[in-house]
C-alpha cells in the first residue's frame, strides 16, 4: 500500500493562446520538473528532521526523484527504501527513543509530515506556472 499526496494546480491563468505556441510543452515540462524537484527536496529535508534516528540510516534513505514528466504531467517520488520506515509510519506502537521527540508515537512521521508541507510545496508549482507564463510572454513579444 503506498500514500500519494496530489497538488493539482488550476491553470486557467494561462491564455489558450500560449497553449497553442508550439513551446507550451517544452516550456511547461521544463518549469514544472523544475519545480517538482524543488518541492521533492523540501519534502526531503522535512521529513528528514523528524525522522525517528537511531543510527542515521533510515534518515538518510529518505530521497525524491522525477520519475515523468511530459508536458503540464510531470510526476514524482519521495520515498524510503527502509523497510521499516513504513512501519514506524503507520505504527502507533512504536516511540522515538531519543531526541525532543522522545516517548512519542512514530506514527505519521513521514506521511503527516508531507500532508502538512504540502500547501509550501504547492507553492514550487505555482511559481513554475508563472515562469512558463513569463517565457510564453517573452516568446510572444519576439
Amino acid at each position: 500500500m503506498s500514500d500519494s499526496i496530489d497538488i493539482d494546480l488550476d491553470i486557467k491563468g494561462l491564455d489558450e493562446s500560449y497553449r497553442a505556441m508550439g513551446q507550451f510543452d517544452e516550456i511547461a515540462q521544463d518549469e514544472l520538473t523544475k519545480a517538482l524537484e524543488r518541492a521533492l527536496l523540501l519534502g526531503e529535508r522535512s521529513t528528514k528532521v523528524v525522522s525517528p534516528v537511531l543510527h542515521g540510516r533510515l534518515r538518510s534513505s529518505v530521497a525524491g526523484r522525477v520519475t515523468s514528466a511530459l508536458g503540464i504531467e510531470v510526476a514524482g517520488v519521495l520515498a524510503t527504501n527502509v523497510a521499516y520506515g513504513w512501519i514506524l509510519d503507520k505504527s502507533s506502537r512504536t516511540h522515538y527513543r531519543r531526541g525532543p521527540q522522545a516517548g512519542n508515537p512514530t506514527a505519521g512521521w513521514f506521511s503527516e509530515t508531507l500532508k502538512a508541507r504540502k500547501g509550501a510545496m504547492a507553492k514550487y508549482f505555482h511559481e513554475g506556472l508563472r515562469w512558463v507564463r513569463i517565457r510564453l510572454e517573452r516568446l510572444a513579444g519576439s
